[in-house]
């Protein structure tokens, strides 16, 4: 067992069978394991704490702490009355309640309120979807044509700036090129490690866990995530640093004068990086990811860029520069902000020769012709587009406001973007309670009870019903 601290932040990998146990995964075979980081942005240690404390509220992150209240989820330290038992049937069903967005059919079991009486806040997904029309009966009868395929890509290389062809193929979601890309690159290339910039959407780790790769997720806020992008070749200082409240104010040094963290990109295959970020929202521009990117590809190693948020502010997407990023590849969800996630429609950007395995695997009519029919509109839609990130916009900003009038001082907006919203504060489990005994379902988070993800309420008849019971929640104080 190896431990060191990091700008007042604690690192531990082994296998040994004490404190890393919390952070090991399930896998399959001996070799894979999880490995979780946390870097920086933490104040330096109270000299009254000899030992690294455990946020019970976010049992996956081991950081030494000044207070008595966790930086990264805003809870209390110590015994937690929130935390659920280790074991039961209770404790599974919260699992499954908060593991993703979505789930009203169990909230609905579980609060007692029929299906179709529940408002979905839950998801980052468009609550005003592309209006889809007649779909020709022809695309119901028949297996999609070449000419299908062809249309719905080329729509995409105009909607996502792709400037040559090739680069591009078509799935039944991003959930399943996420599932599937794993395996496509180990058959190219020797991948044992690959580490992933959280906190950010859950499938991504386990994906690569079951390709038997092992996976460090590299725990940051928004900031310090930028930082670190922007500065792969540094390192932070170790605890004696003079560490505020980020990595920019605590020092760094080369990587020749830490080589056990310096080593961390040439001790990794493959780097993961969802932008803007799920859940807390962080964007990390265009340039400073195309040069981490070329930094990646000069040592051999891969980037995959999730940018399933990124229809919100094209203006930070690396699809335009795929032609030189030979070891890049960027998914890209459809469903999200066109408002169609049922349609299972998602897109992988890259490489010639990877895109062509990727479509290989997936084989023939693996989109249905109705989906590759509207997503062909729907991309090439651009007064549409234009005026529903205007709406998206003006939504998200109606959100904060509404929230953090009726939770006062007792929470913050930790960040988002303009489909979902992230807020921390020790008010919001009572909130999240509030909202779901009115049939009002968000999302909230196992590991950090004191966060709640709020989609956007979408028609004036939903804005009202949430406005009414945040007004009320206001109330009750």
């Amino acid at each position: 067992m190896r431990k060191s601290c990091i700008a007042a932040a604690f690192v531990t990998t082994g296998t040994g069978t004490d404190t890393a146990t919390h952070i090991t995964s399930k896998h399959q075979g001996p070799e894979p394991r999880r490995t979780i980081w946390l870097i920086g942005g933490w104040r330096k240690p109270c000299p009254r704490i000899s030992s690294v404390q455990i946020c019970r509220l976010c049992p996956s992150f081991f950081t030494i702490f000044p207070h008595a209240t966790c930086q990264l989820c805003q809870g209390a330290l110590g015994n937690n009355p929130h935390q659920p038992p280790k074991d039961g049937a209770a404790d599974k069903m919260k699992d499954d309640l908060f593991h993703h967005g979505g789930a009203i059919d169990l909230a609905a079991k579980r609060y007692g309120i029929a299906l179709d009486q529940w408002l979905d806040l839950s998801t980052g997904i468009n609550p005003l979807p592309y209006d889809i029309g007649d779909i020709p009966v022809e695309y119901w009868q028949r297996l999609p044509l070449a000419r299908d395929l062809e249309q719905v890509l080329g729509a995409a290389e105009q909607y996502y700036g792709i400037p040559v062809s090739g680069h591009i193929v078509c799935a039944p979601g991003t959930q399943a090129l996420i599932q599937l890309l794993p395996f496509v690159l180990a058959a190219k290339t020797p991948i044992k490690k690959v580490a992933v910039l959280g906190p950010t959407y859950g499938e991504h780790a386990p994906a690569w866990q079951r390709a038997g790769m092992t996976t460090t997720e590299i725990q940051t806020t928004p900031q310090t995530r930028q930082h670190l992008i922007a500065h792969p070749q540094m390192v932070p200082t170790n605890a004696n640093a003079d560490a505020k409240t980020s990595l920019e104010t605590s020092g760094w040094q080369s990587p020749h004068d830490n080589p056990a963290l310096a080593a961390v990109i040439d001790d990794h295959d493959v780097f993961v990086i969802v932008n803007p970020n799920n859940p807390d929202g962080g964007v990390t521009d265009a340039q400073t990811l195309r040069n981490f990117a070329n930094h990646l590809q000069d040592r051999g190693k891969y980037l995959i860029l999730d940018e399933a948020f990124a229809d919100t502010c094209p203006e930070n997407t690396l699809c335009g520069h795929i032609a030189e990023l030979e070891n890049t590849v960027i998914l890209r969800s459809f469903g999200k902000f066109f408002g169609l996630a049922g349609m299972r429609v998602g897109f992988a950007v890259g490489a010639p020769a990877l895109i062509a395995d990727l479509a290989d695997r997936l084989g023939p009519w693996s989109v249905p012709g109705p989906a590759l029919h509207i997503a062909t509109q729907a991309l090439a839609d651009k007064n549409w587009q234009q005026q529903t990130r205007e709406n998206l916009h003006h939504q998200a900003n109606w959100l904060d406001e509404q929230v953090l009038r009726a939770t006062g001082t007792g929470a913050k907006l930790l960040g988002g973007t303009d489909l979902l919203r992230l807020y921390a504060g020790p008010s919001l489990p009572a909130l999240q309670q509030h909202l779901a005994q009115r049939g009002i379902w968000v999302r909230g988070f196992v590991h950090a009870p004191n966060w709640l993800r709020f989609g956007l309420p979408g028609t004036q008849a939903n804005m009202d019903r949430l406005a009414t019971a945040l007004a009320d929640f206001q109330m009750l104080g």
